[in-house]
C-alpha cells in the first residue's frame, strides 16, 4: 500500500531552462569584473562553463555532489583571482539570481500537492547544486510546511539516480520502497534511480523505455488512488 509521494522539482513542479536561452548574465559579469576579471561577457561565461564542466563530468561518473561554490571556485583560480570564499559566495548569488530569471512553478502546482498531501505523507528530492534555490522555490509555492522531509543533492552528497539518496530519505521518514512512489521527470535520474532503490515511479511526459501505464502526459494527471494506478 502507498503511503507517501516523493516529488523531485525541477521538470515536476517547477519550470526551467537548462541553458542560458532566455535569463540575462549581465550582472554576474559586472560582477565578476568587479572582482578584477577582466574579460568581456562571453569570455567570463565561456570561463564559467568550462570549469562548471570540470566538475560536471567528475560527478556524472561518481555520482558525488558538487556545490555552486566548488564550480566558483575553479572559476576564481582560472580567472587569475586569489580564492576569496567571500568573493565566491557573492559570485554564486549573483550567477544564481540570473539563472533563475527563467525558473517558475507550474500554475495551480501548490493545489496538487496540497491535494496529494491529504492522502499521503509527501516529501520531495532534487539534485542541486545550489540548495537554497529549492528552499526559495519550495517557500515561493507555499508548500514549506506540507513537505516531511526535503532532501537535496548537494546537501546529501550524493546526486540521483544513486539509490542511496532514494533509500536515506525514505529512512528519515520511516517509510519502506515499497509503500512509496516517485514521481519525476527524468529516465534515468528518476524512473531508474528510484526503481533501483526499490520505489514505484511515476514518470511524466513521453519515455519510449518507460511503461506507458507509468507515464503522466503531465503532472497534473497524477492520480489520487496511487494502489489502484499502479496494478493497472
Amino acid at each position: 500500500m502507498i503511503e507517501g509521494v516523493l516529488f523531485d522539482l525541477f521538470g515536476t513542479l517547477v519550470d526551467y531552462e537548462v541553458g542560458r536561452g532566455a535569463q540575462d548574465f549581465a550582472e554576474f559579469c559586472a560582477t565578476a569584473r568587479d572582482l578584477g576579471v577582466d574579460r568581456r561577457n562571453e569570455a567570463i561565461l565561456a570561463l564559467f562553463d568550462e570549469s562548471f564542466a570540470l566538475c560536471e563530468a567528475t560527478a556524472a561518473d561518481s555520482l558525488i555532489e558538487f556545490s555552486m561554490a566548488d564550480s566558483m571556485s575553479i572559476f576564481v583560480e582560472r580567472a587569475g583571482l586569489l580564492r576569496n570564499q567571500t568573493a565566491i559566495e557573492r559570485l554564486v548569488d549573483s550567477y544564481m539570481a540570473c539563472w533563475m530569471q527563467s525558473v517558475h512553478p507550474l500554475r495551480g502546482i501548490n493545489r496538487l500537492v496540497k491535494r496529494v498531501a491529504k492522502h499521503y505523507r509527501v516529501g520531495l528530492i532534487s539534485n542541486t547544486h545550489y540548495p537554497p534555490m529549492v528552499d526559495y522555490l519550495i517557500d515561493a509555492m507555499e508548500l514549506t510546511e506540507l513537505f516531511e522531509v526535503v532532501t537535496t543533492s548537494a546537501q546529501h552528497g550524493r546526486r540521483k539516480p544513486h539509490p542511496g539518496i532514494f533509500a536515506d530519505t525514505l529512512d528519515t521518514m520511516s517509510l519502506a520502497p515499497e509503500n512509496a512512489i516517485y514521481v519525476g521527470d527524468n529516465y534515468s535520474d528518476d524512473y531508474v534511480g528510484s526503481r533501483n532503490a526499490g520505489l514505484s515511479c511515476l514518470l511524466v511526459g513521453r519515455h519510449a523505455r518507460v511503461p506507458v501505464d507509468r507515464q503522466l502526459r503531465t503532472i497534473f494527471d497524477l492520480p489520487i488512488d496511487l494502489d489502484k494506478a499502479l496494478k493497472r
